[in-house]
């Protein structure tokens, strides 16, 4: 759903009820999952646009895909980086930018602005089981 959204896209969900009505409980089971992730990451997909770069891969392969609102940029994070942070060489943030990871209790993340690259320090203990969403305020 992430990639479809960065990319300015359509997500439609096939649901196949039973004969009887009833939705099987493996594709209830994938509903609640998508309801509870967007009950948390919501504002990065609801009423966001296409960013300049839909997508990007680190240099360990963990692939980053994003959207954004106003003068916020929204990064969704697809599995664990490696090394324990992101560098992003293409963003223009300021003194003010914040990078927000979304279902920590909206944790504020280090960030570090070096050689026009922005750098966000992640947490050691943070659940990376499906997408997670960074936002960074006031960016370019």
């Amino acid at each position: 759903m992430v990639e479809v959204v960065s990319k300015n896209g359509n997500l439609l969900l096939n649901i196949g009820p039973k004969s009887d009505g009833t939705i099987p409980d493996n594709q209830l089971q994938r509903l609640r999952d998508l309801g509870n992730w967007m009950q948390i990451n919501g504002e990065g997909i609801y009423g966001t646009k296409p960013w300049k770069i839909a997508d990007a891969i680190l240099n360990d392969g963990t692939k980053l895909y994003f959207t954004r609102k106003d003068g916020d940029l929204y990064v969704f994070v697809m599995g664990k980086p490696k090394n324990g942070f992101i560098s992003l060489p293409f963003i223009q943030c300021n003194s003010e930018s914040k990078a927000i990871l979304f279902g920590n209790g909206n944790e504020i993340l280090p960030i570090s602005l070096a050689d026009k690259t922005v750098k966000i320090q992640l947490p050691e203990k943070s659940d990376f089981e499906f997408a997670t969403m960074i936002k960074i305020t006031n960016t370019k």
